[in-house]
């Protein structure tokens, strides 16, 4: 028992040993130019702002390297400025005609005989697609089932869909559906 007493104290005895190495080590390494000033009284005229003024700023207790960057990174905030209002808004909308978008080749005005095809049935088209499916003219699943690359990318840039037409191959699709469509009115 008096053995692990021992070491502990030992233990102890190097740790405060280093500490104070460490400590002297360090203000020796300090360079004089570095060194705060101080005064014991204060200035005689009792202007205590002159004594504290005397204090050399570029001195801190420890030299510690800063690990402030050089230049501040930007803050991950958006600020939004209203736009200021407008007395005559209604008269500049309405002069302004808007741009018609280009026709697709393989677009029609409408549908054929007055009723569009389900468009839903493939896999990534729903309620709202559809919608603008039939905004650009594509109304039938033939329609669908005949785009090649170029009109199946050019009907993607119209739409905004990113490459979803061929990434998701709606004329694929398509070609499957339109032969059990044929099935179904016989």
């Amino acid at each position: 028992m008096s053995g692990v007493i021992e070491a502990a104290l030992a233990v102890l005895v190097v740790y405060l040993v280093g500490c104070v190495g460490g400590y002297a080590a360090r203000r020796a390494s300090r360079s004089p130019g570095v060194r705060r000033t101080t005064q014991s009284a204060p200035a005689a005229s009792g202007d205590s702002a002159a004594a504290d003024s005397k204090v050399d700023e570029t001195a801190s207790p420890f030299d510690v390297a800063t690990s402030m960057p050089a230049r501040p990174r930007r803050a991950n905030v958006r600020i939004v400025v209203p736009a200021p209002p407008l007395e005559d808004a209604a008269d500049l909308t309405a002069d302004v005609e808007p741009e018609p978008m280009a026709s697709l080749p393989f677009a029609l005005a409408e549908p054929r005989d007055g009723k569009p095809d389900d468009l839903k049935q493939i896999n990534g088209i729903g309620p709202k697609l559809e919608a603008r499916l039939h905004e650009a003219g594509v109304f039938h699943l033939d329609q669908l089932a005949a785009l090649n690359k170029k009109a199946a990318a050019m009907l993607d840039e119209r739409l905004g869909l990113g490459g979803r037409v061929v990434r998701e191959e709606w004329s694929k699709q398509a070609k499957a559906l339109r032969p059990r469509r044929a099935k179904g009115k016989v």
